[in-house]
């Protein structure tokens, strides 16, 4: 999006600035270097809404609801996409389902989609944050069908990015559910919690 709206910018300003014949920016500057700068003040804003800040409550993104509250002990922010699937997993923990060897179909899948998502650069960005803790609810079939975030409070992970790694894992993470004698698998089952580290290439595994 923002390449597009760099060309289209450039588009804008060479039309008005590029045919005329004689230069009438500031005295001492270049057609270049002024063009540069109103490109550069037109980005900024571009720049600025891109990055949104997670608040308590609801936060809305493009066609998306994301809800945030603080965990019961008050030392992290808990944040997933406005669903009923994790309220309902939430009311009624006592029916959930545990079988033996449900595994990830792509080991380490979590972790490589988180560090996919966010870069190198972003991770060590994040890195004095120590780590995400990721919460993947599935399916029967092993189909992720919600994905749930702990953060640091203080986190400078964005909404944006939390609507593209929501995605991401939803898109690449799936499970494998061995059969087990007394598991129905259109019930729910317990989801998977890992953690993954900003400031190491460890991985660490709550199921």
């Amino acid at each position: 999006m923002t390449g597009s709206i760099i060309h289209f910018s450039m588009n804008m300003l060479s039309h008005l600035y590029g045919k005329r014949k004689f230069w009438k920016g500031p005295i001492g500057t270049d057609k270049e270097t002024y063009l540069s700068c109103l490109l550069l003040l037109f980005l900024i804003p571009v720049s600025l809404n891109a990055q949104t800040k997670i608040e308590i409550g609801e936060n809305r993104i493009a066609k998306s609801t994301f809800v945030a509250k603080p965990s019961k002990d008050g030392r992290h922010i808990i944040i997933n996409e406005s669903s009923r699937i994790i309220a309902k997993h939430e009311d009624t923990p006592g029916s959930m389902q545990s079988p033996g060897g449900v595994r990830l179909a792509k080991p380490n899948s979590i972790t490589l989609a988180v560090r996919k998502e966010l870069g190198t650069g972003r991770m060590q960005e994040l890195s004095p944050e120590k780590y995400i803790t990721v919460v993947v609810y599935h399916n029967g079939k092993g189909k992720t069908i919600a994905v749930q975030f702990s953060l640091d409070p203080n986190s400078l992970i964005t909404l944006e990015e939390i609507e593209r790694l929501n995605k991401a894992i939803k898109k690449n993470v799936s499970f494998v559910i061995p059969f087990e004698p007394g598991i129905d698998k259109s019930k729910r089952f317990i989801p998977t919690a890992q953690i993954v580290r900003f400031d190491s290439c460890s991985i660490c595994s709550l199921r």
